[in-house]
Protein backbone atom coordinates (compact mmCIF):
# COMPACT_ATOMS: atom_id res chain seq x y z
CA UNK A 1 0.00 0.00 0.00
CA UNK A 2 2.76 2.33 0.91
CA UNK A 3 4.63 1.63 -2.37
CA UNK A 4 1.71 2.34 -4.42
CA UNK A 5 1.02 5.64 -2.93
CA UNK A 6 4.24 7.07 -2.99
CA UNK A 7 3.94 5.93 -7.05
CA UNK A 8 0.69 7.88 -7.14
CA UNK A 9 2.46 10.99 -5.55
CA UNK A 10 5.34 10.78 -7.95
CA UNK A 11 3.37 10.46 -10.71
CA UNK A 12 0.97 13.74 -9.98
CA UNK A 13 3.36 15.75 -7.63
CA UNK A 14 6.39 15.18 -7.57
CA UNK A 15 7.23 15.13 -11.61
CA UNK A 16 5.27 17.51 -12.71
CA UNK A 17 6.86 19.67 -10.17
CA UNK A 18 10.52 18.36 -11.22
CA UNK A 19 9.28 18.96 -15.18
CA UNK A 20 9.05 22.87 -14.08
CA UNK A 21 12.35 22.78 -12.54
CA UNK A 22 13.79 21.67 -15.60
CA UNK A 23 11.80 23.65 -18.17
CA UNK A 24 13.27 26.59 -15.98
CA UNK A 25 16.77 25.42 -16.38
CA UNK A 26 16.92 24.50 -19.79
CA UNK A 27 15.00 28.03 -20.70
CA UNK A 28 17.84 29.74 -18.32
CA UNK A 29 20.56 28.47 -20.43
CA UNK A 30 19.92 30.98 -23.00
CA UNK A 31 20.91 33.70 -20.08
CA UNK A 32 23.83 31.60 -19.06
CA UNK A 33 26.74 33.75 -19.32
CA UNK A 34 25.14 36.95 -17.89
CA UNK A 35 23.70 34.63 -14.83
CA UNK A 36 27.46 34.18 -14.27
CA UNK A 37 28.79 37.98 -14.92
CA UNK A 38 26.09 38.83 -12.51
CA UNK A 39 26.82 36.58 -9.70
CA UNK A 40 30.96 37.80 -9.91
CA UNK A 41 30.15 41.15 -9.24
CA UNK A 42 27.59 40.67 -6.88
CA UNK A 43 30.10 38.18 -5.09
CA UNK A 44 33.06 40.69 -5.60
CA UNK A 45 30.26 43.86 -4.05
CA UNK A 46 29.60 41.51 -0.78
CA UNK A 47 33.09 40.69 -0.29
CA UNK A 48 34.63 43.81 -0.12
CA UNK A 49 34.76 44.09 3.57
CA UNK A 50 36.68 41.16 3.98
CA UNK A 51 40.72 40.54 3.62
CA UNK A 52 40.86 39.14 1.04
CA UNK A 53 38.91 42.19 -0.95
CA UNK A 54 40.90 44.70 1.04
CA UNK A 55 44.25 43.13 -0.28
CA UNK A 56 42.73 43.27 -3.59
CA UNK A 57 41.42 46.30 -3.80
CA UNK A 58 37.69 45.39 -4.41
CA UNK A 59 36.36 48.85 -3.27
CA UNK A 60 37.70 49.81 -7.15
CA UNK A 61 36.20 47.60 -8.80
CA UNK A 62 33.49 48.35 -11.58
CA UNK A 63 34.06 45.55 -14.36
CA UNK A 64 34.88 42.15 -15.03
CA UNK A 65 37.88 43.43 -16.52
CA UNK A 66 39.15 45.38 -12.82
CA UNK A 67 38.69 42.18 -11.23
CA UNK A 68 41.07 40.26 -13.35
CA UNK A 69 43.52 42.89 -12.97
CA UNK A 70 42.94 42.90 -9.26
CA UNK A 71 43.54 39.81 -8.98
CA UNK A 72 45.85 37.35 -10.24
CA UNK A 73 45.53 33.52 -11.05
CA UNK A 74 45.39 32.06 -7.99
CA UNK A 75 46.69 28.50 -6.40
CA UNK A 76 46.70 27.02 -2.97
CA UNK A 77 49.72 28.79 -2.21
CA UNK A 78 48.01 31.97 -2.24
CA UNK A 79 44.94 31.12 -1.00
CA UNK A 80 45.89 28.77 2.07
CA UNK A 81 46.36 31.65 4.25
CA UNK A 82 42.65 33.29 3.74
CA UNK A 83 41.76 29.54 4.16
CA UNK A 84 44.11 28.82 7.51
CA UNK A 85 42.31 32.01 9.05
CA UNK A 86 39.02 30.73 7.94
CA UNK A 87 39.58 27.40 9.37
CA UNK A 88 40.65 29.13 12.89
CA UNK A 89 37.66 31.23 13.27
CA UNK A 90 38.36 34.05 11.65
CA UNK A 91 35.85 34.41 8.66
CA UNK A 92 36.27 37.82 7.63
CA UNK A 93 39.29 36.42 6.04
CA UNK A 94 37.51 35.47 3.54
CA UNK A 95 33.42 35.41 4.12
CA UNK A 96 30.85 38.75 4.88
CA UNK A 97 29.33 38.89 8.03
CA UNK A 98 26.08 37.77 6.20
CA UNK A 99 27.13 34.19 5.58
CA UNK A 100 28.17 31.20 7.72
CA UNK A 101 30.67 28.83 7.35
CA UNK A 102 28.96 25.48 7.78
CA UNK A 103 31.81 22.92 7.65
CA UNK A 104 34.59 22.24 5.16
CA UNK A 105 35.11 19.51 3.25
CA UNK A 106 39.08 17.83 1.93
CA UNK A 107 41.06 17.14 -1.06
CA UNK A 108 44.34 15.90 -1.11
CA UNK A 109 45.17 18.30 -4.15
CA UNK A 110 48.10 18.39 -5.47
CA UNK A 111 50.52 19.15 -2.42
CA UNK A 112 51.63 17.02 0.58
CA UNK A 113 48.94 17.60 2.65
CA UNK A 114 45.13 17.28 2.12
CA UNK A 115 43.81 20.78 1.57
CA UNK A 116 40.53 21.95 2.88
CA UNK A 117 37.90 24.27 1.38
CA UNK A 118 35.14 26.02 3.10
CA UNK A 119 31.62 25.12 3.04
CA UNK A 120 29.56 28.26 3.56
CA UNK A 121 25.67 28.43 3.09
CA UNK A 122 25.41 30.54 0.39
CA UNK A 123 27.56 28.18 -1.48
CA UNK A 124 25.90 25.32 -0.07
CA UNK A 125 22.41 26.45 -1.21
CA UNK A 126 23.72 27.09 -5.10
CA UNK A 127 25.63 23.61 -4.70
CA UNK A 128 22.32 21.73 -4.08
CA UNK A 129 20.31 23.59 -6.93
CA UNK A 130 22.81 22.04 -9.40
CA UNK A 131 22.33 18.11 -7.63
CA UNK A 132 18.94 19.31 -8.06
CA UNK A 133 19.21 20.04 -11.49
CA UNK A 134 21.20 16.59 -12.44
CA UNK A 135 18.37 14.79 -10.16
CA UNK A 136 15.17 16.02 -11.55
CA UNK A 137 16.57 14.89 -15.56
CA UNK A 138 17.76 11.75 -13.78
CA UNK A 139 14.49 11.09 -12.51
CA UNK A 140 12.12 12.46 -15.56
CA UNK A 141 14.22 10.05 -17.50
CA UNK A 142 14.04 7.28 -15.14
CA UNK A 143 11.04 7.88 -13.26
CA UNK A 144 10.59 4.81 -11.79
CA UNK A 145 13.18 5.66 -9.10
CA UNK A 146 11.39 7.56 -7.58
CA UNK A 147 8.04 5.29 -6.88
CA UNK A 148 9.36 3.55 -4.05
CA UNK A 149 13.05 1.98 -4.96
CA UNK A 150 15.69 3.01 -3.02
CA UNK A 151 18.36 5.18 -3.86
CA UNK A 152 21.82 3.83 -2.37
CA UNK A 153 24.75 6.25 -2.55
CA UNK A 154 28.71 5.77 -1.63
CA UNK A 155 29.96 8.26 -0.17
CA UNK A 156 33.74 9.14 1.08
CA UNK A 157 34.25 9.39 5.08
CA UNK A 158 31.77 11.85 6.24
CA UNK A 159 33.98 12.92 9.38
CA UNK A 160 37.66 13.13 8.48
CA UNK A 161 38.47 15.67 11.94
CA UNK A 162 37.72 18.72 12.57
CA UNK A 163 39.68 22.48 12.12
CA UNK A 164 41.42 24.69 14.94
CA UNK A 165 38.07 25.90 15.63
CA UNK A 166 35.96 22.92 15.80
CA UNK A 167 34.15 22.86 12.73
CA UNK A 168 33.49 19.58 10.93
CA UNK A 169 35.62 18.14 7.81
CA UNK A 170 34.23 15.59 5.50
CA UNK A 171 34.45 14.47 1.66
CA UNK A 172 33.11 16.40 -0.76
CA UNK A 173 30.69 13.34 -1.31
CA UNK A 174 29.44 13.04 1.59
CA UNK A 175 27.91 16.55 1.99
CA UNK A 176 25.44 15.79 -1.01
CA UNK A 177 24.14 12.84 2.15
CA UNK A 178 24.60 15.04 5.00
CA UNK A 179 22.73 17.94 3.35
CA UNK A 180 20.21 16.28 1.43
CA UNK A 181 16.28 17.19 1.05
CA UNK A 182 14.12 15.23 3.52
CA UNK A 183 11.90 14.04 0.93
CA UNK A 184 14.94 12.07 -0.80
CA UNK A 185 16.06 11.21 2.70
CA UNK A 186 13.45 9.12 2.88
CA UNK A 187 14.49 6.75 -0.15
CA UNK A 188 18.12 5.92 1.23
CA UNK A 189 18.34 2.73 3.03
CA UNK A 190 21.98 3.38 4.50
CA UNK A 191 22.86 5.99 7.22
CA UNK A 192 26.24 8.03 6.56
CA UNK A 193 27.97 6.88 8.87
CA UNK A 194 28.60 3.51 7.09
CA UNK A 195 31.08 5.36 5.06
CA UNK A 196 32.90 6.09 8.02
CA UNK A 197 34.08 2.42 7.95
CA UNK A 198 37.49 1.80 7.76
CA UNK A 199 37.81 -1.66 7.03
CA UNK A 200 36.66 -1.75 3.35
CA UNK A 201 35.43 -5.55 3.84
CA UNK A 202 33.52 -4.60 6.85
CA UNK A 203 32.11 -1.50 5.24
CA UNK A 204 30.95 -3.11 1.80
CA UNK A 205 29.52 -6.14 3.77
CA UNK A 206 27.68 -3.69 6.16
CA UNK A 207 25.89 -1.55 3.81
CA UNK A 208 25.03 -5.15 2.51
CA UNK A 209 23.55 -5.98 5.34
CA UNK A 210 21.20 -3.07 5.63
CA UNK A 211 20.35 -2.89 1.74
CA UNK A 212 19.50 -6.41 0.82
CA UNK A 213 16.15 -6.22 2.11
CA UNK A 214 15.59 -2.84 0.35
CA UNK A 215 14.34 -2.75 -3.59
CA UNK A 216 17.22 -0.71 -4.52
CA UNK A 217 16.66 0.86 -7.98
CA UNK A 218 19.72 3.67 -7.92
CA UNK A 219 23.58 3.70 -7.02
CA UNK A 220 25.76 6.37 -6.97
CA UNK A 221 29.40 6.88 -6.03
CA UNK A 222 31.69 8.44 -7.85
CA UNK A 223 33.85 5.97 -9.26
CA UNK A 224 32.92 2.69 -10.78
CA UNK A 225 35.12 0.89 -9.25
CA UNK A 226 33.54 1.36 -5.85
CA UNK A 227 30.21 -0.64 -7.31
CA UNK A 228 32.28 -3.38 -8.43
CA UNK A 229 34.18 -3.92 -4.90
CA UNK A 230 30.61 -3.49 -4.00
CA UNK A 231 29.12 -6.66 -5.88
CA UNK A 232 32.60 -8.84 -5.57
CA UNK A 233 32.30 -8.61 -1.85
CA UNK A 234 28.25 -9.35 -1.94
CA UNK A 235 29.32 -12.37 -4.35
CA UNK A 236 32.14 -13.45 -2.01
CA UNK A 237 29.89 -13.22 1.29
CA UNK A 238 26.89 -14.24 -0.50
CA UNK A 239 26.44 -17.57 2.25
CA UNK A 240 27.59 -15.71 5.13
CA UNK A 241 25.00 -12.77 3.74
CA UNK A 242 21.98 -15.19 3.64
CA UNK A 243 22.65 -16.81 6.96
CA UNK A 244 22.43 -13.33 8.75
CA UNK A 245 19.30 -12.59 6.73
CA UNK A 246 17.29 -15.65 7.48
CA UNK A 247 18.67 -15.69 10.73
CA UNK A 248 18.03 -11.42 11.52
CA UNK A 249 21.90 -12.29 12.68
CA UNK A 250 24.93 -9.93 12.64
CA UNK A 251 28.50 -11.68 10.93
CA UNK A 252 30.43 -10.81 13.80
CA UNK A 253 33.49 -10.45 11.67
CA UNK A 254 32.08 -8.65 9.14
CA UNK A 255 29.33 -6.55 10.15
CA UNK A 256 30.60 -3.35 11.96
CA UNK A 257 27.82 -3.36 14.32
CA UNK A 258 29.04 0.12 16.42
CA UNK A 259 27.37 2.36 13.22
CA UNK A 260 24.27 0.53 13.37
CA UNK A 261 21.57 2.48 15.86
CA UNK A 262 19.31 0.55 17.82
CA UNK A 263 16.43 1.01 15.42
CA UNK A 264 17.45 0.00 12.95
CA UNK A 265 19.42 -3.39 14.53
CA UNK A 266 15.68 -4.13 15.91
CA UNK A 267 14.16 -3.75 12.18
CA UNK A 268 17.53 -5.94 11.06
CA UNK A 269 16.99 -8.40 13.87
CA UNK A 270 13.68 -9.30 11.81
CA UNK A 271 14.25 -13.23 10.59
CA UNK A 272 13.56 -13.23 6.37
CA UNK A 273 14.05 -16.46 5.68
CA UNK A 274 11.62 -16.06 2.87
CA UNK A 275 13.98 -13.82 1.61
CA UNK A 276 17.06 -16.04 2.50
CA UNK A 277 15.34 -18.64 0.22
CA UNK A 278 15.20 -15.99 -2.97
CA UNK A 279 18.73 -15.05 -2.90
CA UNK A 280 19.21 -19.02 -2.76
CA UNK A 281 17.59 -19.59 -6.03
CA UNK A 282 19.05 -16.63 -7.31
CA UNK A 283 22.49 -18.84 -6.37
CA UNK A 284 21.60 -22.30 -7.91
CA UNK A 285 20.29 -20.43 -11.14
CA UNK A 286 23.27 -18.46 -12.15
CA UNK A 287 26.16 -19.73 -9.55
CA UNK A 288 26.54 -15.78 -8.58
CA UNK A 289 25.39 -13.27 -6.38
CA UNK A 290 25.00 -10.12 -8.58
CA UNK A 291 23.30 -7.20 -7.96
CA UNK A 292 21.56 -7.25 -11.28
CA UNK A 293 19.88 -10.61 -10.71
CA UNK A 294 18.60 -9.19 -6.36
CA UNK A 295 17.15 -5.60 -6.82
CA UNK A 296 15.59 -3.39 -9.34
CA UNK A 297 17.64 -1.54 -10.91
CA UNK A 298 16.94 1.58 -12.81
CA UNK A 299 20.02 3.84 -12.80
CA UNK A 300 23.78 3.31 -12.06
CA UNK A 301 25.76 7.06 -11.30
CA UNK A 302 29.44 7.32 -11.65
CA UNK A 303 31.97 8.40 -13.64
CA UNK A 304 32.23 7.50 -17.56
CA UNK A 305 34.81 9.62 -18.41
CA UNK A 306 38.17 10.10 -17.75
CA UNK A 307 40.48 8.03 -16.56
CA UNK A 308 38.34 5.87 -14.14
CA UNK A 309 35.83 5.64 -17.05
CA UNK A 310 37.05 2.79 -18.16
CA UNK A 311 36.32 0.66 -14.68
CA UNK A 312 32.73 1.67 -15.98
CA UNK A 313 33.21 -1.38 -18.85
CA UNK A 314 32.95 -3.60 -15.67
CA UNK A 315 29.40 -2.92 -14.45
CA UNK A 316 27.71 -4.67 -16.96
CA UNK A 317 29.32 -7.96 -15.56
CA UNK A 318 27.39 -7.12 -12.14
CA UNK A 319 24.32 -4.76 -13.04
CA UNK A 320 23.24 -6.07 -16.58
CA UNK A 321 22.24 -3.68 -18.89
CA UNK A 322 21.62 -1.02 -15.98
CA UNK A 323 22.11 2.62 -17.67
CA UNK A 324 24.57 4.93 -16.69
CA UNK A 325 24.57 8.24 -16.06
CA UNK A 326 27.47 10.79 -15.20
CA UNK A 327 27.64 12.55 -12.10
CA UNK A 328 29.06 15.00 -14.07
CA UNK A 329 32.75 17.23 -13.07
CA UNK A 330 32.38 17.26 -9.62
CA UNK A 331 35.82 18.18 -7.10
CA UNK A 332 35.69 18.99 -3.72
CA UNK A 333 36.02 22.71 -5.03
CA UNK A 334 32.10 22.69 -6.63
CA UNK A 335 29.63 21.03 -9.33
CA UNK A 336 30.89 22.34 -12.54
CA UNK A 337 28.69 20.62 -15.27
CA UNK A 338 25.74 18.38 -15.40
CA UNK A 339 25.13 15.98 -18.24
CA UNK A 340 21.96 15.67 -19.26
CA UNK A 341 21.53 12.46 -20.78
CA UNK A 342 23.02 8.47 -19.90
CA UNK A 343 26.01 7.05 -20.92
CA UNK A 344 28.24 10.37 -21.67
CA UNK A 345 30.66 12.66 -19.03
CA UNK A 346 29.69 15.43 -21.47
CA UNK A 347 27.76 17.95 -19.29
CA UNK A 348 26.25 21.72 -19.28
CA UNK A 349 28.39 23.82 -17.38
CA UNK A 350 27.00 24.18 -13.67
CA UNK A 351 25.81 28.52 -14.66
CA UNK A 352 23.78 28.85 -11.33
CA UNK A 353 26.40 26.83 -9.25
CA UNK A 354 27.65 29.51 -6.85
CA UNK A 355 30.82 29.54 -9.06
CA UNK A 356 31.94 31.53 -12.01
CA UNK A 357 34.68 30.10 -14.55
CA UNK A 358 37.22 31.33 -16.78
CA UNK A 359 38.82 29.51 -19.58
CA UNK A 360 42.55 29.37 -20.78
CA UNK A 361 43.48 27.52 -24.17
CA UNK A 362 45.00 24.39 -23.35
CA UNK A 363 48.22 25.45 -25.58
CA UNK A 364 48.27 28.35 -23.30
CA UNK A 365 47.75 27.11 -19.88
CA UNK A 366 51.26 27.59 -18.42
CA UNK A 367 51.84 31.23 -19.20
CA UNK A 368 50.54 33.10 -16.27
CA UNK A 369 49.53 36.21 -18.61
CA UNK A 370 47.39 34.23 -20.73
CA UNK A 371 44.03 35.65 -21.55
CA UNK A 372 40.81 34.25 -19.97
CA UNK A 373 37.91 33.52 -21.91
CA UNK A 374 34.46 33.08 -20.43
CA UNK A 375 31.70 30.21 -21.21
CA UNK A 376 29.85 31.87 -24.14
CA UNK A 377 33.08 32.56 -26.25
CA UNK A 378 34.83 28.83 -26.24
CA UNK A 379 35.52 26.69 -29.74
CA UNK A 380 33.73 24.04 -29.68
CA UNK A 381 36.42 20.52 -29.93
CA UNK A 382 39.29 22.87 -27.93
CA UNK A 383 40.41 22.00 -24.60
CA UNK A 384 40.80 24.48 -22.01
CA UNK A 385 42.02 25.02 -18.24
CA UNK A 386 39.81 26.57 -16.03
CA UNK A 387 39.70 28.97 -13.19
CA UNK A 388 37.11 29.17 -10.77
CA UNK A 389 35.83 32.10 -8.52
CA UNK A 390 32.65 30.69 -5.78
CA UNK A 391 31.29 32.02 -2.98
CA UNK A 392 33.20 28.86 -0.83
CA UNK A 393 35.85 31.69 -1.17
CA UNK A 394 38.19 30.52 -4.36
CA UNK A 395 38.80 33.55 -6.01
CA UNK A 396 40.46 32.75 -9.63
CA UNK A 397 41.61 29.69 -8.59
CA UNK A 398 43.73 27.16 -11.04
CA UNK A 399 41.84 24.11 -10.80
CA UNK A 400 44.52 22.34 -13.10
CA UNK A 401 42.45 20.63 -14.77
CA UNK A 402 41.75 20.53 -18.30
CA UNK A 403 38.58 20.04 -20.16
CA UNK A 404 37.27 20.12 -24.11
CA UNK A 405 34.02 22.04 -25.06
CA UNK A 406 31.41 19.92 -27.40
CA UNK A 407 29.17 22.74 -28.19
CA UNK A 408 26.82 24.80 -26.02
CA UNK A 409 23.31 25.12 -24.78
CA UNK A 410 22.20 28.21 -25.06
CA UNK A 411 25.28 30.84 -23.62
CA UNK A 412 26.72 27.68 -21.22
CA UNK A 413 29.00 25.42 -22.60
CA UNK A 414 28.87 21.57 -23.02
CA UNK A 415 32.23 20.53 -21.25
CA UNK A 416 33.77 16.84 -20.74
CA UNK A 417 36.24 16.86 -18.15
CA UNK A 418 39.79 15.45 -20.22
CA UNK A 419 41.91 15.06 -17.19
CA UNK A 420 44.09 17.02 -14.43
CA UNK A 421 47.42 18.94 -15.57
CA UNK A 422 50.68 17.30 -16.53
CA UNK A 423 52.57 16.73 -13.05
CA UNK A 424 49.83 15.07 -11.54
CA UNK A 425 48.51 11.87 -11.88
CA UNK A 426 44.56 10.77 -10.96
CA UNK A 427 44.05 7.03 -11.76
CA UNK A 428 41.66 6.48 -9.14
CA UNK A 429 40.94 10.23 -7.10
CA UNK A 430 44.28 10.03 -5.16
CA UNK A 431 46.00 12.95 -7.00
CA UNK A 432 49.32 11.92 -6.95
CA UNK A 433 51.57 15.03 -7.64
CA UNK A 434 55.19 15.35 -8.26
CA UNK A 435 56.07 16.68 -5.35
CA UNK A 436 54.96 13.80 -3.62
CA UNK A 437 56.53 11.46 -5.52
CA UNK A 438 60.07 13.37 -5.18
CA UNK A 439 59.18 13.53 -1.80
CA UNK A 440 59.18 10.17 -1.05
CA UNK A 441 62.13 8.69 -3.59
CA UNK A 442 64.26 11.71 -1.68
CA UNK A 443 63.07 9.52 1.95
CA UNK A 444 63.87 6.08 0.52
CA UNK A 445 67.75 7.45 -1.05
CA UNK A 446 68.16 9.02 2.15
CA UNK A 447 67.33 6.11 4.22
CA UNK A 448 69.48 3.92 2.25
CA UNK A 449 72.33 6.08 1.33
CA UNK A 450 71.89 5.84 -2.20
CA UNK A 451 73.02 8.91 -4.89
CA UNK A 452 69.70 8.74 -7.59
CA UNK A 453 70.71 11.64 -10.14
CA UNK A 454 67.11 10.78 -12.01
CA UNK A 455 64.28 9.17 -11.55
CA UNK A 456 60.71 9.17 -13.21
CA UNK A 457 57.27 7.69 -11.64
CA UNK A 458 54.49 6.72 -14.03
CA UNK A 459 50.95 5.24 -13.43
CA UNK A 460 50.50 2.10 -14.95
CA UNK A 461 47.07 0.16 -15.97
CA UNK A 462 47.75 -3.43 -16.99
CA UNK A 463 44.99 -5.24 -18.61
CA UNK A 464 44.56 -7.99 -15.93
CA UNK A 465 45.75 -6.88 -12.51
CA UNK A 466 44.96 -3.02 -10.24
CA UNK A 467 47.47 0.10 -11.83
CA UNK A 468 50.08 0.58 -9.78
CA UNK A 469 52.91 3.38 -10.10
CA UNK A 470 56.23 2.53 -11.65
CA UNK A 471 59.38 4.01 -10.62
CA UNK A 472 61.82 4.44 -13.34
CA UNK A 473 65.62 3.87 -12.89
CA UNK A 474 68.38 2.59 -14.24
CA UNK A 475 69.91 -0.37 -14.27
CA UNK A 476 72.34 -1.02 -11.41
CA UNK A 477 70.96 2.11 -8.82
CA UNK A 478 69.60 -0.45 -6.32
CA UNK A 479 72.27 -2.98 -6.36
CA UNK A 480 71.15 -6.52 -4.78
CA UNK A 481 67.08 -7.45 -4.38
CA UNK A 482 67.29 -6.26 -0.62
CA UNK A 483 67.90 -3.08 -1.80
CA UNK A 484 65.18 -2.97 -4.28
CA UNK A 485 62.26 -4.27 -1.99
CA UNK A 486 63.60 -1.70 1.01
CA UNK A 487 63.38 1.35 -1.58
CA UNK A 488 60.27 0.34 -3.30
CA UNK A 489 58.70 -0.10 0.67
CA UNK A 490 60.32 2.98 1.73
CA UNK A 491 58.54 5.00 -1.55
CA UNK A 492 55.11 3.11 -0.86
CA UNK A 493 55.07 4.25 3.20
CA UNK A 494 56.46 7.88 2.08
CA UNK A 495 53.58 8.31 -0.54
CA UNK A 496 51.02 6.66 1.80
CA UNK A 497 51.88 9.43 4.41
CA UNK A 498 51.56 12.27 2.80
CA UNK A 499 48.45 11.32 0.15
CA UNK A 500 45.08 10.50 2.42
CA UNK A 501 43.25 9.12 -0.80
CA UNK A 502 46.13 6.99 -1.94
CA UNK A 503 45.99 5.26 1.62
CA UNK A 504 42.54 4.68 1.26
CA UNK A 505 42.61 3.38 -2.32
CA UNK A 506 45.51 0.77 -1.66
CA UNK A 507 43.51 0.26 1.23
CA UNK A 508 40.52 -0.52 -0.76
CA UNK A 509 42.98 -2.59 -3.23
CA UNK A 510 41.47 -0.70 -6.19
CA UNK A 511 46.00 0.52 -6.40
CA UNK A 512 48.10 -2.14 -6.50
CA UNK A 513 51.73 -1.80 -4.86
CA UNK A 514 54.42 0.22 -6.94
CA UNK A 515 56.59 -1.29 -8.84
CA UNK A 516 60.81 -0.24 -10.24
CA UNK A 517 61.24 0.21 -13.87
CA UNK A 518 64.11 0.01 -15.13
CA UNK A 519 66.09 0.88 -18.14
CA UNK A 520 69.40 0.31 -19.71
CA UNK A 521 72.22 2.52 -18.09
CA UNK A 522 72.92 5.71 -19.69
CA UNK A 523 68.87 5.95 -21.02
CA UNK A 524 68.42 9.23 -18.95
CA UNK A 525 71.70 10.67 -20.76
CA UNK A 526 70.03 9.73 -24.49
CA UNK A 527 66.63 10.83 -23.19
CA UNK A 528 68.06 14.23 -22.08
CA UNK A 529 69.78 14.67 -25.70
CA UNK A 530 67.10 13.98 -27.64
CA UNK A 531 64.65 15.90 -25.75
CA UNK A 532 66.92 18.84 -25.43
CA UNK A 533 68.11 18.66 -29.34
CA UNK A 534 64.27 18.70 -30.62
CA UNK A 535 63.52 21.64 -28.06
CA UNK A 536 66.53 23.32 -28.38
CA UNK A 537 66.54 24.62 -25.07
CA UNK A 538 70.07 23.06 -23.99
CA UNK A 539 69.93 20.73 -21.10
CA UNK A 540 70.89 23.17 -18.60
CA UNK A 541 67.46 24.25 -18.95
CA UNK A 542 66.11 20.47 -18.81
CA UNK A 543 63.60 19.71 -16.50
CA UNK A 544 63.52 15.89 -16.00
CA UNK A 545 59.66 15.48 -14.47
CA UNK A 546 59.78 13.51 -11.71
CA UNK A 547 56.30 12.32 -12.52
CA UNK A 548 54.24 12.21 -15.92
CA UNK A 549 51.46 10.87 -17.32
CA UNK A 550 52.17 12.16 -20.68
CA UNK A 551 51.89 8.69 -23.47
CA UNK A 552 54.22 11.19 -25.93
CA UNK A 553 57.06 11.37 -23.38
CA UNK A 554 56.81 7.59 -22.28
CA UNK A 555 56.74 6.70 -26.07
CA UNK A 556 59.76 8.85 -26.62
CA UNK A 557 61.64 7.01 -23.55
CA UNK A 558 60.98 4.10 -25.50
CA UNK A 559 62.00 4.98 -28.51
CA UNK A 560 65.51 4.76 -26.88
CA UNK A 561 65.14 1.80 -24.14
CA UNK A 562 62.60 -0.63 -26.04
CA UNK A 563 58.70 -1.35 -24.60
CA UNK A 564 59.40 -0.64 -20.34
CA UNK A 565 59.52 -3.20 -18.33
CA UNK A 566 58.95 -4.02 -13.98
CA UNK A 567 61.80 -5.54 -12.48
CA UNK A 568 60.46 -7.96 -9.69
CA UNK A 569 62.28 -7.94 -6.41
CA UNK A 570 63.70 -11.18 -7.18
CA UNK A 571 65.21 -10.22 -10.09
CA UNK A 572 63.37 -11.02 -13.29
CA UNK A 573 61.34 -8.56 -15.51
CA UNK A 574 57.89 -8.33 -17.07
CA UNK A 575 56.58 -5.99 -19.55
CA UNK A 576 54.44 -3.45 -18.14
CA UNK A 577 51.33 -4.17 -19.95
CA UNK A 578 50.41 -7.60 -22.03
CA UNK A 579 50.71 -5.61 -25.19
CA UNK A 580 53.74 -3.53 -24.98
CA UNK A 581 53.35 -1.57 -28.25
CA UNK A 582 50.31 -0.12 -26.78
CA UNK A 583 51.93 2.63 -24.11
CA UNK A 584 48.74 5.31 -24.95
CA UNK A 585 46.45 2.28 -23.84
CA UNK A 586 48.15 1.51 -20.76
CA UNK A 587 49.70 4.84 -19.81
CA UNK A 588 47.26 6.55 -17.18
CA UNK A 589 46.20 9.87 -17.43
CA UNK A 590 44.56 11.57 -14.72
CA UNK A 591 40.82 12.42 -13.52
CA UNK A 592 39.86 15.34 -11.14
Amino acid sequence: MLKEAQALIAEQVVLPLFGLKLKKFMARTNQAQDIQNAFLLDHIKQSTDTRFGRDHGFASINTIEDFKKRVPRQTNVELAPYIEDVAAGRKDALFPDSDEVLCFSSTTGTTGDPKIVPVTKRWLEAYRRTWEVWGVKNFIDHPEVIGGRKLLQITGPSDLGHTPSGALISMASALTVRYQTPFLKVYYPVPMEIADIADVTKRYYTMLRISLREPVGFIATITPGNMVRLAETGDQHAQSLIRDIHDGTFNAELVADEVISDSLRKSLSKKRPDLAHKFEQIIEQTGTFYPKDYWPLSILACWLGGTVGYQARQLTRYYGDTPKRDLGYVSTEGRHSIPLGDETPIGVLSYESGSCYEFINAEQADDPDAPTLDGASLKDGADYRILITAANGLWRYDMGDIVRCRGHLGTAPLIEFLSKTRHVADMEGEKISGNQVAEAIGDACDQLELNLAYFTCIPVRPENEPPYYGVIIEEGVLPDTQTQQRFIQIFDENLIRQNVMLSGKRNDRFIGEPRLITIPREGWRQLIVQQTGRRGTGDTQYKHPPLTTDPKWIADLETITGPLTWQAVDGSAKPCQDQPSSARRHFSTPRS
